[in-house]
C-alpha cells in the first residue's frame, strides 16, 4: 500500500472544504462576540488570525480550487501584520530565554 500525502487527497480537500465553509458564519458571529472582551489576551489575535484565515479561504472558493484557495490565505496569513507581530513577540521571547540562560 503506498500512503499519499494529505495534499493528494481529494477526500482531505473536499472535508476542510465543508468544514471550513461550515465555520464561517457562526465565527464571525463569535469573534464579533469576543472582540468586545478583548483584554490583551495573546488568544485574541490568533482568533483573528484564524478567522481571517476561514473568511479569507471561503471568499477564495468562490474563484479558485480547494488546494488553490487554501495556499493564497496562507500567504495572505504569513503577511498579515498581526501575524507578523505575533511572529516577532514570540522569537523575541525565545531569544529573551535563551539568552537568560
Amino acid at each position: 500500500m503506498i500512503l499519499m500525502g494529505w495534499r493528494e487527497s481529494a477526500e482531505t480537500w473536499e472535508r476542510l472544504d465543508a468544514w471550513l465553509n461550515g465555520q464561517k458564519e457562526t465565527l464571525n458571529e463569535l469573534l464579533e462576540e469576543l472582540v468586545k472582551h478583548q483584554d490583551g489576551n495573546m488568544m485574541f489575535p490568533f482568533l483573528i488570525l484564524y478567522g481571517k484565515f476561514v473568511v479569507g479561504y471561503t471568499d477564495l472558493r468562490e474563484l479558485h480550487t480547494e488546494q488553490d484557495s487554501f495556499d493564497l490565505v496562507l500567504a495572505r496569513i504569513a503577511n498579515d501584520p498581526i501575524a507578523q507581530h505575533l511572529s516577532a513577540s514570540m522569537m523575541s521571547g525565545f531569544i529573551d530565554r535563551r539568552v537568560g540562560q
